[in-house]
């Protein structure tokens, strides 16, 4: 499995300053993706998790339509930066 998560969110910590110049002088403690999840049936693996938010219209009892909101978690197969597979296809990582 790649590093890509963590060679990332490294090189965010130390380059921060650099990309948010309306801080000023600022010393960047941490920096973590929010949207990972633990892959139980891969060795409780680090992968990331793709939070989609659905709107959507339904009747209620009483007939009237109602704008409801859902968040689905989709779970990511291949890394999005390097694109590589979180796991091979004869099962090893």
């Amino acid at each position: 499995m790649c590093d890509c998560i963590k060679r990332i969110e490294k090189e965010i910590r130390e380059k921060f300053h650099e990309l948010c110049h309306e801080c000023g002088d600022v010393k960047t403690i941490e920096a973590h993706f929010e949207n990972l999840y633990f892959d139980t049936e891969d060795n409780w693996k680090t992968k990331f998790s793709l939070p989609i938010k659905v709107e959507y219209q339904r009747k209620t009892k009483k007939g009237a339509i109602q704008t409801r909101h859902k968040t689905l978690d989709m779970q990511a197969k291949y890394c999005p930066f390097c694109g590589k597979p979180y796991k091979e296809e004869n099962g090893n990582e």
